[in-house]
């Protein structure tokens, strides 16, 4: 039975780290065996026990960690782990493309969660597939871990954006692998029985994420195609200016509408811009337009320039109108400040109609405020300017 861990099990951890030599080892293999082994079998039988009790015909087993690290992995470190974890999965000859619980203990600290050691390529293609067919389904899926807080989502990136449909979705879409993880430092709760309960019960509120992700590999595979190719990347303005041209007029010809501006009394109006007149503006040093794109085809256009005192101004945000609401815009944004950012940006600005409500909060939400208000002379309403520090 589970009576906790105790302070002598963290510092054989940290002694072992200090002398992993067979030597020391052999010298203290029963306090390893008393302190170290023997409740970390216990705390993984009692919480495999508990979960396959709720959760009866998964078929699940459990597995400990050897303290011997693989010959093969010693890269010229000690022949011992100063670590153990156990796992409950499901037996699979390919573990490592698999979902798996697990719990683990290391001297500095104690993680447990779900996730995969390296999902298949295949398989996160087929999650994006479920996304695609149904992103409200995946929403509703992931929300309490939202609201509980217990878990974070972790794993590598693509390093090209992949364009989710709602921006809720965006995180996970765009993961190679993944792993919701809990992590913290070691404390009292390890020296209590009452950690099983803990660990179950955390294993337990994953599981309806486990059952949708146990059974992405059984969805039909995937026709060639069967998804658009999204890219978002940084373009040539002079050889994309006449789509990036009908792209910003369609845009902004829905905010010209709301605000009655026409061509006599806004001229320069992006509505109403002309190729000529986007290639002057914007083919220049320092500026940097961004496409984003689906089949080659542009659905989303910002433009960065730089400003005064260091500053980079974003101009010329535009998502087709038919596509608004996806998220597109975000991920417009969010290259456009990684950009400046890289280039040493003392801040970022923006100028907007003061009137456009719906889009200062955008804004406002995403972190910029407001710095004042203009009136222009040869403009029908009021600049409201923004920032970003």
């Amino acid at each position: 039975m589970f009576e906790g861990f105790s302070p002598r099990t963290l510092d054989f951890m940290w002694n072992l780290r200090l002398n992993n030599d067979k030597t020391w080892f052999e010298s203290h293999k029963e306090e390893f065996k008393r302190d170290f082994q023997l409740p970390m079998k216990e705390l993984g039988r009692e919480v495999f026990g508990r979960v396959t009790d709720a959760c009866a015909g998964y078929g699940f087993i459990h597995k400990v960690s050897r303290i011997y690290k693989d010959a093969r992995r010693l890269r010229g470190g000690g022949p011992y782990r100063d670590n153990m974890w156990f796992s409950v999965e499901k037996p699979s000859e390919e573990w490592t493309a698999t979902p798996v619980f697990w719990f683990e203990l290391a001297p500095e600290g104690w993680s447990y969660g779900l996730g995969y050691y390296q999902a298949k390529a295949e398989t996160m293609a087929k999650l994006r597939a479920r996304i695609d067919r149904d992103p409200e389904a995946f929403e509703k899926l992931i929300a309490p871990l939202e609201s509980s807080e217990e878990f974070e989502l972790e794993g590598p990136q693509y390093a090209r954006v992949k364009v989710s449909p709602t921006e809720k979705t965006a995180e996970w879409y765009n993961k190679k692998s993944f792993s919701l993880i809990h992590r913290q430092s070691n404390g009292d709760e390890l020296y209590s029985p009452d950690f099983v309960s803990r660990i179950a019960s955390g294993i337990l509120s994953l599981m309806p994420l486990y059952d949708f992700f146990i059974t992405l590999d059984s969805d039909s595979p995937l026709p060639v195609n069967a998804k658009p190719d999204f890219s978002l990347h940084i373009i040539d303005i002079s050889e994309h200016s006449t789509e990036a041209t009908s792209l910003i007029r369609r845009s902004f010809a829905t905010v010209a509408d709301d605000f009655n501006l026409t061509p006599e009394n806004c001229p320069t109006n992006p509505a109403f811009t002309t190729s000529e007149a986007l290639i002057s503006r914007l083919n220049r040093e320092n500026c940097y337009s961004f496409g984003l794109f689906s089949n080659k085809e542009m659905i989303g256009f910002a433009a960065l320039m730089p400003a005064r005192d260091g500053a980079y101004e974003i101009t010329r945000l535009a998502v087709a109108p038919e596509l608004r609401h996806k998220g597109y815009g975000k991920m417009l944004l969010d290259a456009a400040v990684a950009k400046s950012r890289e280039l040493g940006a003392t801040k970022i600005i923006i100028g907007i109609i003061d009137a456009n409500t719906v889009l200062k909060n955008w804004y406002l939400q995403y972190g910029f405020v407001e710095t004042a208000k203009k009136e222009y002379p040869q403009l029908p309403f009021i600049v409201c300017d923004m920032e970003l520090v």
